[in-house]
């Protein structure tokens, strides 16, 4: 597949969800963003436009992982078009077999570690710092991993068809949420005393800050992994 066919569908990828229904929510995204690839896959009109109707079907994804499920799927029509290697069948139940799983990863590492873990850090250096572009890099934060992940994505699907699962499974993505998650806990908990001091809060000046830093952040990471082990006890809720 040539770059600027790649491109174009990437370019189209950024758009899945503008097309958004009730009915099946991300099928015209979908559609839209591997319109670009079909004249490689066949010079046949009639062609184009049965694969177009295939893929009008339900489609429902993490955006950002979505890129995965049009790379493999563009890589396995080209395989069924040029070898003869993919039946009709199996493309459509690769895709429906990745789309729930791709679904909760891409929506624990992004939406539920990253966004936090980046927006707290902008929040952080603007109120110990002052710093006026912590917007811009909280930006920077966030959209450039998932950028990449989109482009990344979308060339392996392409290149390994169904066999992306595998390469995805193999990058350890739960470690990589446990540990970003971590590093916001040790990061809240030493922010803890440090906006107590921006506000004014009597601290006696007996007390070492940095010894008051480290007290926080362990209370911090203490509670969470009282939270982890299924210790949810009430009083929890009070701390």
């Amino acid at each position: 597949m040539p770059f600027i066919r790649l491109l174009k569908v990437f370019w189209q990828l950024l758009f899945l969800q503008a097309n958004w229904n009730f009915e099946r929510m991300q099928n015209l995204g979908f559609l839209t963003a591997i319109l670009p690839a079909l004249p490689e896959l066949t010079d046949d009109p009639e062609e184009q436009k049965a694969i177009a109707r295939r893929h009008l079907e339900y489609f429902n994804t993490q955006p950002y992982f979505a890129s995965l499920i049009v790379g493999s799927t563009i890589g396995q029509e080209t395989s069924r078009i040029k070898n003869g290697q993919t039946e009709i069948k199996s493309i459509h139940q690769a895709k429906n077999d990745m789309m729930g799983p791709f679904a909760a990863l891409g929506d624990s590492l992004f939406w539920g570690t990253m966004k936090p873990f980046t927006g707290f850090v902008a929040v952080f250096l603007i109120i110990t710092n002052k710093i006026a572009w912590a917007p811009l890099l909280f930006l920077a934060l966030y959209n450039i991993p998932h950028l990449f992940a989109r482009w990344w994505g979308l060339k392996k699907g392409f290149e390994q068809q169904f066999g992306v699962v595998q390469t995805v499974f193999k990058l350890r993505c739960q470690t990589l949420i446990k540990t970003i998650k971590m590093m916001g806990l040790i990061l809240l908990g030493g922010s803890l005393p440090v906006f107590a001091r921006q506000v004014n809060w009597p601290i006696p000046s007996y007390v070492n800050f940095s010894l008051l830093l480290l007290v926080f952040t362990v209370i911090v990471l203490f509670l969470s992994l009282l939270l982890r082990r299924g210790n949810a006890r009430p009083w929890l809720l009070y701390l």
